[in-house]
């Protein structure tokens, strides 16, 4: 079936994912609201973004080695999980993240407002097994690290629509 993936990627929610606690709720920044109304429509069969989600699962241990490290200069831990709904899968970002030794699952907040599933909410908890995970992302020292979704669609940009996108977002990228 062609259904078409809806690619939230909310490549927004990182302007979300500060560290700060959630029962802190201040003004959204001016990039915050930009990253927020970053919507793509992709389709399913696009093999870009199939290459950039099987890369995020082969590279997945990067993630997992930097979350469990401790070290304070990797920042904003998320990943993003397909949901369903009636226009094909809307892929929403995840954070912060938690990991249960005990469950082996991932745990995380929808960091935006879903678009067309139902399955969940923006703000709400939900669990992430391996198997769900098609992209991951954290900042090292302010350097994007992970979001091959991100960085597919980024490469797809113009020139003057890419230099946008790194002044909004907010992003830097090697």
């Amino acid at each position: 079936m062609n259904k078409n993936i809806l690619s939230l990627l909310s490549v927004l929610v990182f302007a979300f994912c500060t560290g700060q606690s959630n029962n802190v709720k201040e003004k959204k920044t001016e990039q915050e609201k930009y990253l927020e109304n970053a919507i793509y429509q992709i389709s399913s069969r696009d093999k870009g973004m199939i290459a950039a989600i099987e890369t995020a699962r082969k590279t997945f241990y990067k993630f997992e080695n930097a979350l469990k490290s401790g070290n304070p200069n990797f920042k904003n831990f998320g990943l993003k999980k397909a949901f369903k709904s009636d226009q094909g899968d809307e892929f929403l970002w995840i954070s912060p993240v938690l990991y249960s030794k005990e469950l082996n699952k991932y745990a995380g907040t929808v960091n935006s407002p879903p678009v067309y599933t139902k399955e969940v909410k923006h703000d709400e908890v939900v669990e992430i097994e391996k198997n769900e995970i098609s992209d991951w992302i954290y900042f090292d020292n302010g350097i994007l690290q992970g979001g091959y979704t991100i960085r597919i669609l980024r490469d797809r940009m113009t020139k003057e629509e890419r230099k946008e996108f790194d002044e909004k977002s907010g992003y830097k990228f090697e």
